[in-house]
Formats: structure tokens, sequence, C-alpha cells
């Protein structure tokens, strides 16, 4: 399953209480970096493979991954319950019913579903879906007709009901039945029916500087090259120091104070990554640059970049506060701007608002091409006027 597009509605945060977001390639491709084909019908359409989302503190930047996890869980038709440590931050969020449109390509086939949801309040499954229609499309779509598709413009003799709940008679255009409702998870998607399962791995919260994986050599020496070995098997965790003869057992206490914390951060998010690329999903990482050197930075969104080390279309989606980063994409498609101004939260993307791909996008970024993207004159002249008031006084 690769999501190509949602849009969230219920969202009390956001710009109309609505957040919308394109995964796929809006910019004509012109080279495979940053892009992966899909196959069949839909083999006229990529997606991004890197996915950035930039801003300032406090514009909603955590808030639109944990969006757009929410919108790939129930394309994905998983449990959104088990997802509850991610989604918990936007229940609070959220009206007493949230509608979920998302078009998505599974097999080479387009997919529509369009679900509502309401809140109920438990520990366990705070969401629940009222009703439900996934749709399929029989033949390509083109870009425009993507956007056509996320508006609610279906052509009825290109688009098939597969499947739907509470919507009609048990039976008659893909209704389910009442035995299928009864065994269908209140949290799940009726999508589940129909998709290959989708690997989804989160670091929403800074990764902890813990030895979280048994890396391999070459991802911990990309990190600290004096490090002969470090992985860990039953018998503990062993440190081996290239200039050191004897190997050191060491405990998970002692290995924080012996390895800093962006070398076991930083070989935790990249063994994240090897295991998404192999299976093709999605990671999804709050402030990817936290505690790791920008050019190893670079080195991990250059691993989804290539279709040689990304040959399954996997995708990294990632917020950062530094826009320096964004320079490093080939594509303005790649890149959204979460801003938050007198109307709420919402994500613009910089293919609206750049023209040339050749400019720096940070630049964008700091001159404030898309409002909302640097504080305000009026807010950085009063912490002006009160410091100088502060140290005077």
């Amino acid at each position: 399953m690769r999501l190509l597009s949602y849009a969230i509605s219920g969202l009390r945060l956001y710009e109309n209480h609505e957040c919308r977001m394109d995964l796929y390639a809006i910019d004509a491709v012109r080279e495979p970096g940053y892009t992966h084909m899909l196959d069949g019908a839909a083999r006229n359409i990529s997606i991004n493979t890197a996915i950035g989302v930039a801003g300032i503190n406090a514009s909603g930047k955590t808030t639109a991954l944990r969006v757009t996890e929410l919108a790939l869980a129930v394309a994905g038709g998983m449990s959104l319950g088990s997802l509850n440590p991610d989604l918990f931050p936007l229940y609070d969020t959220m009206d007493d019913r949230i509608g979920v449109r998302a078009l998505f390509e599974q097999d080479g086939r387009f997919h529509l579903i369009d679900s509502l949801l309401e809140r109920t309040g438990e520990g366990r499954t705070p969401l629940r879906f009222i009703r439900e229609t996934l749709s399929i499309h029989h033949g390509k779509l083109s870009k425009k007709m993507l956007a056509s598709a996320m508006n609610g413009t279906l052509d009825p003799e290109r688009w098939t009901v597969l499947s739907s709940r509470n919507v009609g008679r048990p039976g008659v255009r893909g209704e389910l039945s009442a035995d299928a409702k009864r065994y269908l998870p209140p949290d799940r998607s009726i999508c589940g029916a129909f998709v290959k399962d989708t690997d989804i791995a989160t670091e929403l919260l800074p990764v902890s500087p813990t030895l979280t994986v048994s890396p391999a050599r070459p991802v911990v020496t990309l990190f600290d090259a004096s490090i002969e070995r470090l992985d860990y098997d039953k018998d503990g965790i062993h440190l081996k120091f290239r200039n050191e003869g004897k190997e050191r057992e060491v405990t998970p206490n002692s290995l924080v104070n012996m390895v800093s914390s962006g070398t076991l951060r930083g070989g935790a998010l990249v063994g994240r990554a090897l295991e998404t690329l192999r299976a093709g999903g999605y990671l999804i990482v709050d402030e990817l640059e936290n505690s790791i050197n920008k050019q190893l930075v670079f080195t991990i969104m250059d691993l989804f970049a290539s279709p040689v080390t990304n040959p399954h279309g996997a995708t990294l989606l990632f917020s950062t506060h530094y826009p320096e980063l964004l320079d490093h994409f080939t594509r303005k498609d790649s890149i959204w701007f979460a801003v938050r101004d007198g109307k709420g939260f919402a994500l613009r993307n910089l293919g609206a608002y750049l023209g040339r791909t050749d400019l720096k996008k940070s630049v964008s970024f700091f001159a404030n091409r898309v409002p909302g993207t640097a504080p305000s004159y009026a807010a950085v002249r009063a912490l002006q006027d009160y410091a100088e008031r502060y140290v005077h006084a």
C-alpha cells in the first residue's frame, strides 16, 4: 500500500479543522532521485521517497507527523488502538467525529477510502469507525484526476465500490454482512481486507541513547570510527574500541557513559531505516537531526533517495527545525512547511510557492516566502524590547 494523498477533517487545531497532504510527486519527474515510480495502472504516478516538514517552534510539525500516521493506519487497515502512544496527543484536539479521506495505490490500482470515525472516550479504542466506503478505479489517473478524486469528484463509470460499512443493505454494493461487521474490530478500517501489510516505523519521541538494536559494523563506524565492535546477545553488551586489545562487557548504564548519545541514537535510527528500506514501508521521524551531524543526516536521506538502496519505494517522512537540511533535496515538492497563523495550523507545499528548483530551499524558509515560516517582526521586536528593559532594570 502506497499512500498518495489524504485529507482529515475534525481537527480543531487546523485551518477549517482540516489537514491535507500529498505524498506523491506533484512536479514532473525527470530523474529517479527521491522518487519511486508505481506499477500497473498507476505507473504514470511516482511517490516521493523522502519528505521533509519544516517550521518554527509550535507550528505543528510533530502534529502533522501524527496526523499522517493516522492516515496511513486507516489506509493500511491497522488497529488504531495499537497506535495509542503515538496518536494519544491528537485525541484532545479532535471533534467528536473525524472524517478521513485517503487515496492510495495497491497492486498497481488506485483506491479511495472514505471513513467517518467517532471518539469513544475508551482507553483501548479511543476511535471507532462509524461508516466507510472503499472504492477502486478502473484504469489510469492523471495528477489532475487525483486532485479531483480527493475533492470528492468521482466518475461512477470509472470507480467501483469494493466494500462499505453501515452505508446500505448487506450484500448490496459491497456492504458488509452482519457477521463480517461483528468480527471486524471497531478501530480497524475495511481496508485491512484488501491491502497488504504495511510496515510503519515511528520515532515521534527523541530516540533514546541506548542500544535499541544490534547494529552492523558499517552502521557503528559511520558514527564513531574508533569502535570496532558494538552489539549484544544473550551474554550481554559487547564493546571494543579499535586501539584496545580487550573487549569490554558493559551494562546499558555504563554504555551511555562510554559511547556518545549521537552514536547510539544514530545507530538505532539507521537500523530502523534499513529495516524500512527492506520492507518498503514508512519511517516517520520527529527531529531527524537530533544529536546527529548534518552530513550523517544527509547520508540517511540519500539511502531513501537512491533506487539502489531503496528499490521498494520506502518513504522517509521527517520533521526538522533546521531548514538547511532542505537544501539537500533535489525536489521542491518533497518539502512541506508547517505554519501557524490566526486561523490555526496548516501545511504548505513549497512547490506552490517556489518556481525554480535550483533556488536554495532554506532561503525560502528564512525569507518567509511561505507566510508563517519565520517569527513575526512584532514578536522579535517585543523580545528585544523586553530584553533591553530586563538587563537595565
